[in-house]
C-alpha cells in the first residue's frame, strides 16, 4: 500500500526536526472510492464522483515479518457494510485511498482492489471485509544508501498517522548522527565511545524526489568525527532526543585508532516510500 507524496514528506519533515507536523496530524481518517489510480500526488480527480467517504479505524501496529519486514496497521476488525445510495457516478471501483479528511483534505495511501474492476449500481452495498485494508511501514534494507527506521519508531509513527487517539510522535528537538562497530539493533547498541568521539548534528536537507518515487533527505553538509577509538565502522546511526530511530549498515571501514572519518555531504540518505 504505497504512501503519498504528501505523507512521505510529513514522515521526514517532523521526524528529522525538519518541520513540526503535529498540526496536521489527522482527527479522523476516512476511504475514498476511485476509479483510477491516483499516484503519488494523491490526485483526488479519479475519486468517483458525488460518492461518500467512509470514516474508518485501524488497529494497533504489529509486525508484518517480510521481506521486507516492518509494522502494519490494519483496518476494521469487524465487517463493515454500507449502501451507495445517492451517488450519482458509478464508474467501477479500482482503488482505494485512506484520507484525512471527510471531503477534499489529502490522501495518506492508497492501493488496487484486489479483484478490479468492481462494478456497481446506485444504491448497491459495499463491504470492507475484517482486515482486508493494511497500511504498512516497511524496510527499505535492500535499497542502496537509505538509514532504516527502527521497528519500535514506525510503531509509533503509524499510531501518530493513523490511531487518533493514540500518542502523537514528538517533534524532536536534536537530531543527531551517531557511529556503531556492530549492528546497533532497535536501541543504538555497539556505539563508539571514547576518545573525541561525540554525536553530531544530522542537518538534513530539505524533502526533494528521489529515484523509484522515493521522497528523500540527506545530510546538508559534511560531517566528520575525529580522534575515534574503535573499529571498524559497520553503521551509521541517527538518535531522535536521545532515542535511537534510523541506521545505515554499510561495509566495515577499518579506522586507525586516534583517527577520524568523514561523511561528504548528500550522502547520508533518509528515505520514505
Amino acid at each position: 500500500m504505497p504512501w503519498t507524496n504528501y505523507a512521505e514528506t510529513m514522515l521526514l519533515e517532523h521526524t528529522l526536526g525538519i518541520t513540526n507536523r503535529t498540526a496536521n496530524r489527522p482527527a479522523s481518517l476516512h476511504l475514498a472510492h476511485l476509479n483510477a489510480d491516483p499516484g503519488e500526488t494523491g490526485n483526488q480527480a479519479v475519486e468517483i464522483a458525488n460518492s461518500s467517504r467512509r470514516t474508518i479505524d485501524f488497529g494497533a501496529p504489529t509486525v508484518h515479518s517480510g521481506p521486507p519486514d516492518g509494522q502494519q496497521c490494519a483496518g476494521p476488525s469487524v465487517l463493515d457494510s454500507y449502501n451507495t445510495a445517492g451517488w450519482t457516478d458509478t464508474s467501477p471501483i479500482t482503488h482505494f485511498a485512506i484520507a484525512d479528511a471527510a471531503s477534499a483534505g489529502n490522501y495518506l495511501y492508497y492501493a488496487p482492489l484486489d479483484n478490479q474492476p468492481h462494478p456497481f449500481s446506485a444504491g448497491d452495498p459495499l463491504e470492507i471485509q475484517i482486515d482486508a485494508i493494511k497500511a504498512r511501514l516497511l524496510d527499505e534494507s535492500g535499497t542502496s544508501g537509505i538509514l532504516n527506521m527502527t521497528q519500535a519508531q514506525k510503531a509509533a509513527w503509524l499510531n501518530h498517522l493513523l490511531r487518533p487517539a493514540a500518542g502523537a510522535f514528538a517533534f524532536p528537538t536534536t537530531v543527531e548522527l551517531s557511529l556503531h562497530s556492530a549492528n546497533p539493533n532497535e536501541l543504538g547498541d555497539s556505539e563508539f565511545s571514547g576518545g573525541g568521539y561525540a554525536r553530531v548534528a544530522y542537518g538534513p536537507t530539505a524533502v526533494g524526489s528521489g529515484p523509484a518515487d522515493f521522497s528523500e533527505v540527506f545530510n546538508a553538509a559534511l560531517k566528520s568525527f575525529s580522534n575515534l577509538q574503535q573499529t571498524p565502522l559497520a553503521f551509521w546511526g541517527i538518535f531522535l532526543d536521545g532515542t535511537f530511530t534510523y541506521s545505515f549498515d554499510q561495509a566495515d571501514v577499518t579506522i586507525a585508532v586516534g583517527q577520524g572519518v568523514e561523511a561528504a555531504a548528500n550522502v547520508l540518505r533518509v528515505a520514505a516510500k
